[in-house]
């Protein structure tokens, strides 16, 4: 015989009201005893190694457990795959060590969460300043650069003499018209 406790340490579970939706869920005579017997255990390391390794939904690994069993087991056993889900009212089996540590862990991350907060709060404030600051800076920065991009085409244009008298600019030429017979084009 084991307890639910030393069988909960040995499947790897977080809760004995696993173990015992489980048993409920397998139909186990037993199902709300502490102690479980080495018959209901095997089950029980079947049913979970068929969910963890096997990748089976919980419904489908029960079945397959009750089809395995023998006639004998079954005539005592009514299979309830549907207890998997339901939630059991037993308080679990826990010590004062363990109590304290639970309520430790959960003000710790009420704590961090508080913290966590307050700083993302000023996070985004400094990031919202300094993306506003960073952006007024470079527009600043490109309008300064267009201006002076404009200021020396502008003298670039200007200090090109422009051919007033054939109205085009220096070393273009202008087409000269042909002569056809006595007409030119």
């Amino acid at each position: 015989m084991i307890t639910r406790t030393e069988a909960k340490f040995q499947l790897g579970l977080t809760k004995v009201a696993d173990i015992t939706n489980v048993r409920k869920a397998l139909g186990h005579k037993d199902w709300q005893n502490s102690q479980i017997d080495e018959q209901d255990m095997a089950e029980l390391k079947r049913y979970f190694d068929l969910v963890r390794s096997m990748l089976m939904a919980p419904s489908e690994a029960i079945l397959q457990i009750a089809c395995d069993r023998t006639g004998s087991q079954q005539a005592h056993n009514e299979i309830n795959p549907e207890a998997i889900n339901e939630q059991v009212g037993e308080p679990e089996e826990k010590g004062e060590m363990t109590v304290a540590i639970q309520s430790i862990m959960t003000e710790a991350a009420l704590g961090l969460t508080d913290a966590g907060a307050a700083a993302a709060e000023q996070l985004v404030d400094v990031f919202t300043y300094s993306l506003a600051t960073n952006l007024a800076a470079a527009l600043s920065n490109r309008v300064g650069n267009i201006r002076s991009n404009f200021s020396a085409i502008g003298k670039i244009v200007a200090s090109v003499p422009i051919d007033m008298k054939g109205a085009s600019l220096p070393g273009e030429k202008k087409p000269q018209p042909k002569q056809i017979g006595m007409w030119s084009e």
